[in-house]
């Protein structure tokens, strides 16, 4: 027969015990923020762009196929540019039109239009490149083997 404990109840006696703790995790309501836009370098255009692609299917992924709340869940592009690189690109790049009459589409292209253009519009000499940097080990006989351990 077991003898009645004479201490008055503790905590550590309503705790429950790590192996009575379930592992399945509890979603997070985390806010998903739009990445900002503040430079027009070619780096920070193509940083962005990637940040931009993983937010616009952070915000899909939350509105669970439904296209009107995706819409009105997504932050605009105009309202993630810095106001003063907005007014800059207006200015300089768009004929000098108001900021607030420039589209999403028009920044996008504008966007579009420096990220594809070569840095400085300068190519490098791929065969000084190749020249002066590229040695294969002409021993091994196995082809892919030889690229692979060359180049990588």
């Amino acid at each position: 027969m077991k003898k009645p404990d004479r201490r008055g109840k503790t905590v550590e006696d309503d705790a429950p015990l790590a192996s009575d703790i379930s592992t399945v995790g509890v979603p997070l309501l985390i806010p998903v923020v739009a990445p900002r836009l503040s430079s027009m370098s070619h780096s920070a255009l193509i940083k962005w762009k990637k940040a931009r692609a993983e937010y616009e299917e952070s915000v899909k992924a939350r509105s669970k196929g439904d296209d009107e709340l995706y819409e009105r869940l997504k932050e605009t592009i105009k309202s993630t540019v810095d106001e003063r690189l907005l007014k800059a690109l207006c200015t300089y790049r768009r004929g000098g039109i108001a900021p607030n009459a420039v589209t999403d589409d028009q920044i996008t292209s504008e966007i579009q239009a420096i990220v594809e253009r070569v840095i400085n519009d300068t190519l490098p000499d791929i065969d000084m490149l190749f020249g002066k940097k590229l040695r294969l080990n002409m021993s091994e006989t196995d082809v892919n083997e030889r690229v692979l351990h060359d180049l990588f």
